[in-house]
C-alpha cells in the first residue's frame, strides 16, 4: 500500500530497501545516535532494522523525503498507538545538514494532521532527553505543552537519562 503525506518541501512515506545508503548517511552522526539509542555508528544492520520496521502494522515508520533531492533526510515515527484510549507516541531525527531548515517542523505537523484527523486521535506525546535543547525547541514549536519530567527514565550505556514528557492535545 503506497503511503504519502506531501507537504511543500517534504514528503512521509514507508521506507524502502533502496533507501538504505540514505539513512546510513543522515543518520551516522553521534547526537542522532545518542538521543535515538544507535549504536555509533550507525550501521547497515540498524539501518536494516528501521526499514523493516516500517512494514510493520501498529505503527508508522516513515521517512521524510526531501522533495527537491528525493533522498531520505530523517525518520519520523507514530507508535505505540492506542485508538481505544485515541493517544500515541510520536519520535523525530534528521540529519545534522537538514537542521534548522523547517523540514522536521513540516514533518512533524504533517503527521500530527494524519494522526488527528485520520486516525482520529485526541492526543501525541512524546519524550525527550533532558539535555536535548533542540528537541525540546523544535516539539514546543509545534505546539507541545510540557506535561513531566521523568526521572531516570532511561537507562543507557551505564547511566540514568532523565526525559520530559510532552503533549499535544486536539
Amino acid at each position: 500500500m503506497v503511503f504519502n503525506l506531501k507537504g511543500k518541501m517534504v514528503v512521509l512515506r514507508r521506507l524502502k530497501k533502496s533507501d538504505l545508503n540514505q539513512l546510513l548517511d543522515v543518520g551516522n552522526n553521534k547526537l542522532i545516535c545518542k538521543y535515538m539509542r544507535f549504536n555509533y555508528p550507525f550501521t547497515q544492520k540498524q539501518a536494516k532494522e528501521l526499514i523493516n520496521s516500517s512494514r510493520k502494522h501498529n505503527q508508522y515508520v516513515l521517512g521524510i523525503e526531501l522533495k527537491e533531492i528525493n533522498q531520505i533526510i530523517g525518520v519520523i515515527t507514530l507508535r505505540r498507538i492506542n485508538l481505544k484510549n485515541k493517544n500515541a507516541e510520536i519520535t523525530i531525527w534528521t540529519g545534522k545538514k537538514y537542521w534548522k531548515n523547517g523540514y522536521s517542523f513540516e514533518a512533524l505537523n504533517l503527521l500530527i494532521r494524519f494522526a488527528f484527523y485520520d486516525l482520529k486521535l485526541v492526543k501525541l506525546w512524546a519524550n525527550v532527553d533532558s539535555d536535548n535543547v533542540a528537541s525540546k525547541t523544535g516539539i514546543i514549536k509545534a505546539g507541545f505543552k510540557q506535561e513531566g519530567y521523568l526521572v531516570k527514565q532511561i537507562y543507557y550505556k551505564n547511566k540514568w537519562i532523565d526525559q520530559l514528557r510532552f503533549a499535544l492535545l486536539k
